[in-house]
């Protein structure tokens, strides 16, 4: 048995393992309680993942980074802070307060993120000309 698992696609053993967790609580708690302790789960390794993902992203370039101009990066990490800020309010303050995200309080949310997505793109696209001077 200890063969089938060592051979088995990581993918597959931890899509298994991630199911045996969710099993095990579904089958402590009642349905409800359980399902929201999954979700909670879900939505904070959600988070995390989207941060480690940003900050490999940032440690693969931070050599280019480092080389732009004070502004740009005052802007761009900004704008970074801006999103994960938005990140963090829709996915947590919004289950712990009990605020649904509609209405303007949803026309804000999505003005915000996209304010931070488009200051980070352009001052990427600023600082990466590749050669491109007329």
């Amino acid at each position: 048995m200890k063969r089938f698992f060592e051979d088995m696609n990581p993918t597959l053993r931890g899509f298994l393992i991630v199911a045996v967790i969710v099993v095990g609580i579904a089958s402590l708690y009642p349905l409800e309680i359980g399902f929201f302790l999954i979700f909670t789960i879900a939505q904070i390794l959600f988070f995390i993942a989207i941060c480690f993902l940003v900050y490999r992203w940032w440690r693969e370039h931070r050599g280019e980074i480092d080389l732009w101009s004070r502004r740009a990066k005052w802007t761009f990490y900004g704008g970074a802070a801006l999103v994960v800020v938005e990140l963090a309010l829709a996915s947590f303050v919004g289950a712990i307060v009990g605020v649904r995200l509609a209405g303007i309080p949803l026309l804000a949310w999505f003005l915000g993120l996209a304010i931070g997505v488009y200051a980070m793109w352009r001052v990427w696209q600023d600082e990466h000309t590749y050669g491109d001077y007329y």
